[in-house]
């Protein structure tokens, strides 16, 4: 707040959701966040994608994409999926 107020510079969280953990789990984390909302503006999918593709995770990000967050993904496990990512196809996020 200070810094907005004094520099102008303000930042937003972007909340992680790990890839090797249980889908329930994360949908769990992302209800627990919800009361900070105000705080987060996205939640994005992190950690090493082998064995633990996007669709995985499908049910917690259209419950994120519901609440009005904004959604990212990355993954970890070679330099072609760090830039492509071998599962990119998976999971497509439509932005209607």
């Amino acid at each position: 707040m200070k810094a907005q107020r004094e520099l102008g510079i303000s930042a937003s969280l972007i909340m992680c959701i790990l890839r090797d953990m249980d889908a329930g789990f994360a949908m769990s984390t992302l209800m627990d966040a919800l009361p900070y909302k105000d705080w987060i503006i996205g939640v994005g999918l992190d950690s090493d994608e082998r064995d633990n593709p996007p669709r995985k995770f499908s049910a917690v990000f259209e419950r994120a994409r519901k609440e009005g967050f904004l959604l990212t993904m990355h993954c970890e496990s070679s330099l072609y999926s760090k830039v492509y990512g071998p599962n990119c196809g998976d999971f497509p996020i439509s932005t209607s």
